[in-house]
């Protein structure tokens, strides 16, 4: 995804769903038509083992544990810095969040469902108009007063502008009504917004999808750039990289000492990315997820436009003739979904490995990590979940407090000592060459991820002569002066759960070091010259069976049951 401007206005939707299981695909093509940035929806009627799931949102939810009822849900883009803040209450339901924007304090938002029974507690709601400088509450309050709505009132309706009157804050309402009861012809206005801190705003009754509600648009003067949510699909053209390479390093260069080996590094990669750059061209796909065919998006607007005549006259025959057409949009999109789909496993093949990236897809699900209770509370931000990962990773990394052997470690110290002391001739060492690093660069697997410097393996396998020679030169200088350069020491580490454990512990995550690509095969070469040594010098006994290529637990069990049947055979006692 790559980060776009948008307005310095805020698009949210509000709607109260009355079960969005019911209304799944139709609310899909409302995201795709409307594109806000922020959903909110109340009475979403879910239990926590069903799935909330749209492209290019994240979603955050509050279902109700006892029985299937009521509920909240935010879906807010995946381009917009946030996280999660739950926010404890009990006079009404709610689900909270936390906004990063550029060059501006965080904003709380909230989405907030409040049944019609009971009064709305004023504390409940200090909770968040108190938890930030900026705040945006948005929901089915159930609260009718004439300040925003139209005929009668009711006591959470005085509540809330009393306490919007006494907290300077701003009522963000539609001029029409946003409820319309399917038995009564009485509608009113139950979805609205409160803002804090903000200096305008606009809202507006939407005539779309499909409840007793109408969803409600909100504009918001937030005064900061979002990021615009958009796809750029990136192809180079390694040939002209091949060409760009071909001039931009010498194939010998000077490299004296450990500055000059730290010196031609930096030159490499950066010569490396800018080849890649130059020779890349990035197409940006910011189209719909899908198009509805003409007569789905035809039979849609005739159903807004009859039930827009029933919400004006409350002719039974208009409410007949929408939910008709409800019913048959839901079924005329579930057969085109059906449909396309199997146009598109129809599509895959084996000649495009079309068919394997599909299987790859579905076989890899993204898990996104929880708020990490942490020993002095629980994270929520980015950062605190990575000081929460780096002092489990630092408490698990210690020296374990095991008996020592003092002689045993009297006689290791000796040895590394007289190695230390009478080095091996540098002359001795083997250098490398170019051939032997085309060796392991073909053998290296194109798909896997970078490390810090961002030079991918394919990249890495198109290179020319010259820079071939040039990394044999940093190769073998790093050999000849005992070096393993530092940049090639720091990596990228990421936190992946483990199966079946609580991942909400930050000592239930193991970690993956993601490091430099270049110093993995510098790294493959030192390895062949341990081995060498090691074979020549007779330095692992025929009994290690660990560590070591070809050989694993299997082997040695195999050895060992096969020593053991010798010793029978011979009549020896064999232990």
């Amino acid at each position: 995804m790559s980060s776009m401007m948008n307005s310095l206005f805020s698009q949210m939707a509000n709607w109260n769903a009355a079960c969005v299981k019911n209304n799944i695909n139709q609310l899909k093509y409302f995201l795709l038509d409307w594109k806000p940035d922020i959903l909110a929806l109340q009475e979403t009627h879910l239990n926590p083992g069903d799935r909330l799931k749209f492209p290019n949102y994240s979603s955050y939810r509050t279902d109700r544990l006892t029985h299937r009822g009521g509920g909240t849900a935010i879906l807010i883009r995946n381009s917009i810095d946030h996280h999660p803040t739950p926010i404890a209450s009990t006079t009404f339901e709610n689900t909270t969040i936390e906004l990063h924007l550029p060059d501006s304090n965080p904003i709380t938002i909230s989405i907030i469902h409040r049944t019609s029974h009971g009064s709305i507690s004023t504390l409940e709601l200090n909770n968040i108009f108190n938890s930030n400088s900026k705040c945006i509450a948005v929901g089915d309050f159930n609260a009718k007063h004439r300040a925003w709505s139209s005929g009668t009132w009711n006591s959470n309706g005085t509540i809330i502008h009393d306490y919007i009157c006494n907290n300077n804050l701003i009522l963000l309402a539609p001029c029409e009504p946003t409820h319309f009861p399917n038995h009564s012809n009485n509608p009113s206005t139950l979805d609205f917004g409160i803002l804090k801190n903000f200096s305008s705003g606009d809202a507006n009754s939407i005539n779309a999808l499909s409840s007793d509600h109408n969803p409600v648009s909100f504009e918001i003067d937030i005064n900061v750039n979002l990021p615009a949510i958009s796809k750029i699909i990136k192809t180079t053209n390694w040939s002209k990289f091949k060409q760009i390479m071909s001039t931009s390093l010498p194939g010998n260069p000077n490299i004296k000492d450990i500055k000059d080996i730290d010196e031609a590094i930096t030159k490499l990669n950066s010569a490396i990315l800018t080849a890649i750059n130059l020779a890349s061209r990035s197409k940006l796909i910011n189209g719909k997820y899908r198009n509805f065919p003409p007569n789905i998006v035809k039979k849609i607007t005739l159903r807004n436009q009859i039930r827009k005549r029933w919400q004006q006259t409350y002719d039974p025959r208009y409410r007949r003739t929408a939910n008709r057409l409800t019913n048959q949009i839901r079924g005329e999109i579930r057969d085109y979904d059906q449909e396309s789909w199997k146009e598109w496993l129809m599509s895959l093949n084996q000649e495009d490995n079309s068919i394997y990236i599909a299987a790859r897809k579905f076989s890899k699900k993204y898990i996104q990590i929880p708020q990490i209770l942490d020993s002095d509370g629980i994270k929520y931000t980015p950062l605190g979940k990575a000081n929460a990962f780096k002092y489990s990773l630092e408490n698990s990394f210690q020296t374990n407090p095991e008996p020592s052997d003092d002689v045993h470690v009297d006689e290791v110290n000796r040895a590394i000592h007289r190695y230390i002391d009478n080095p091996k001739p540098s002359s001795n060492i083997k250098l490398t060459s170019p051939q032997e690093i085309l060796s392991f660069l073909k053998k290296t697997n194109p798909r896997k991820a970078t490390g810090p410097e961002g030079i991918p393996n394919k990249a890495l396998q198109q290179i020319p002569t010259n820079v071939i020679n040039f990394t044999t030169k940093i190769f073998n200088k790093c050999l000849l002066c005992n070096y393993f350069p530092t940049i090639w020491k720091t990596a990228h580490v990421l936190m992946f759960s483990k199966p079946r454990q609580n991942r909400k512990l930050p000592g239930n995550y193991r970690p993956i070091s993601l490091l430099s690509n270049i110093g993995k095969i510098f790294e493959k070469i030192i390895l062949s010259r341990l081995k060498e040594e090691c074979h020549d010098l007779s330095i692992i006994p025929n009994e290690q069976y660990g560590f070591r290529a070809g050989h694993g637990c299997i082997h040695q069990l195999l050895r060992v049951t096969n020593t053991v049947t010798q010793g029978f055979n011979h009549k020896f006692y064999t232990g």
